[in-house]
């Protein structure tokens, strides 16, 4: 229910958890500049490298634009991601 929500591509900053369940679970979205994506064989990269943290919900990616859009909930951090990011090569531009 939650990644069907997410897949319609609504800008929230939080949501209610699934069915049952009475507290909320926080998710978070940034969308940032990374100058290396040249392709969208980059932005499969960067969404198979984040995805591989807990948390991480769900990743975009324009190439032609070069932003990305990341949303995750935790056990996730920005600090995480953007650690992740640079050091797989596609640092994030400040």
């Amino acid at each position: 229910m939650l990644r069907a929500w997410m897949r319609q591509g609504k800008n929230r900053k939080s949501v209610a958890c699934a069915k049952g369940s009475k507290e909320a679970v926080k998710m978070e979205s940034k969308s940032v500049c990374i100058p290396n994506v040249t392709c969208g064989h980059c932005v499969g990269n960067i969404r198979r490298e984040l995805r591989e943290i807990q948390g991480v919900t769900s990743v975009e990616g324009d190439p032609a634009t070069q932003e990305v859009t990341i949303r995750w909930r935790a056990p996730a951090t920005w600090k995480v991601i953007a650690e992740t990011l640079a050091d797989r090569g596609y640092p994030v531009k400040s």
